[in-house]
């Protein structure tokens, strides 16, 4: 998800602001890349404990 409010600062501010480029940088885990990882996660939780749960019948 994008915030759209921040985004509008960024543009109401110009393109060369060296603040928000430090902050939206590649160089820390962004917010889209929790959420993928976070769902793989899930996603593998899953898939466990519905093996594990035909594997015992629980």
């Amino acid at each position: 998800m994008v915030d759209v409010r921040k985004e509008d600062e960024n543009l109401s501010q110009g393109c060369n602001n060296s603040v928000y480029d430090a902050v939206d940088g590649d160089s820390k885990m962004s917010v889209e890349k929790f959420d993928d990882a976070m769902a793989a996660l899930t996603f593998t939780a899953m898939a466990v404990t519905i093996a594990l749960g035909f594997l015992f019948h629980l």
